[in-house]
């Protein structure tokens, strides 16, 4: 570089800095800045409100529902077991086959065909109440006698409120009638099961109720 164009170069770093931004412009470029950091602040909390909107709707898809919500009754699983089934029946699990293709919350449905006790599954159903889900698999026997047998999703229930209680093999079941249909209820694995019939005895439904399967089919469940 030549000493004319050093000293050139020279000339234009000493105007450079000798360059002051107009006070307008300090204020203008102030408020881009401003106005960046509130949509910034804007942006996450609709980012936040998204995040708690997706979590809700993830909670009720599994089940979880409104905390705060009053949880069905035994009542409201019996109504829905009474209905006629929407669905085909599951079919018998190969890898268990003591049990259908069908479980609610880890409580598989049995496969009453095998054995002495006759009963067929016609029908599969599922509802919700108030916030839970509500698995039904419906059995006849002989063409003629219908059961509606429901899990209900979530914690157990509080037990149907009965004079007649009867322990099988260290199993409380609660007996009642109610709207002439027969009811059973028990807790396993923690979840509420329900057998309800308006043409079965209770006897008929204990014994389903009691049913296992046999040792070679998995034992217990």
């Amino acid at each position: 570089m030549s000493d004319d164009e050093a000293r050139i170069a020279e000339a234009i770093r000493t105007a450079a800095g000798a360059v002051h931004a107009p006070p307008g412009l300090h204020r203008t470029l102030a408020a881009q800045r401003a106005r960046r950091r509130r949509r910034g602040r804007v942006a996450g909390a609709l980012a936040a409100t998204a995040a708690a909107a997706l979590a809700a709707v993830l909670a009720l898809a599994h089940g979880d529902g409104d905390p705060a919500a009053p949880p069905p009754t035994i009542a409201d699983a019996v109504a829905v077991a009474l209905r006629e089934p929407a669905l085909p029946a599951p079919a018998r699990d190969a890898r268990a086959p003591a049990f259908l293709r069908a479980s609610s919350g880890g409580v598989a449905f049995p496969d009453y065909a095998r054995g002495a006790l006759h009963w067929r599954a016609d029908g599969l159903l599922r509802a919700r109440r108030a916030g839970r889900d509500i698995v039904v698999v419906s059995y006849t026997r002989y063409g003629r006698a219908r059961v509606g047998y429901a899990i209900v999703g979530g914690a157990a229930l509080r037990p149907a409120r009965t004079r007649w209680r009867v322990v099988r093999d260290g199993t409380r079941f609660a007996v009642q009638r109610s709207a002439g249909a027969t009811i059973v209820s028990w807790r396993r694995g923690g979840r509420t099961c329900v057998l309800a019939s308006r043409d079965t005895s209770s006897e008929a439904l204990l014994e389903m109720a009691a049913w296992q399967p046999p040792p070679a089919a998995g034992g217990r469940y």
